[in-house]
């Protein structure tokens, strides 16, 4: 719940301002990199906390999941591809469950 603010090069450095949205609290953070992972926010933070413009864009996707009891032993992942090139991915989640889904419809 920490929103980071501005994102600026100094010295050969990043300096990353950061705000708690629960208590106000505002931090600074220093660091040799900066790694965007904001996933389909990932724009935003270029423009609005580097105030810097990029040529490329994010293809944003959307997808349908569900959560059923595991039903294999260990903690290994599946990757299920169809024949028209979809992918279906089964993961563990949590303890006991399974998520099961897929990230390719167009959003």
């Amino acid at each position: 719940r920490t929103a980071c603010t501005a994102a600026r090069r100094e010295n050969g450095l990043w300096s990353v301002e950061m705000r708690d949205s629960r208590t106000g609290a505002r931090n600074t953070v220093r660091a040799r990199a900066l790694i965007n992972a904001a996933g389909p926010w990932v724009n935003d933070i270029i423009n609005r906390v580097t105030g810097q413009n990029s040529k490329r864009n994010v293809r944003l996707v959307k997808g349908s999941h569900i959560v059923v009891p595991k039903f294999w032993e260990g903690r290994q992942a599946y990757l299920v591809q169809n024949s028209d090139k979809r992918v279906i991915f089964i993961n563990p989640y949590q303890n006991d469950l399974a998520l099961i889904g897929t990230t390719d419809i167009p959003y």
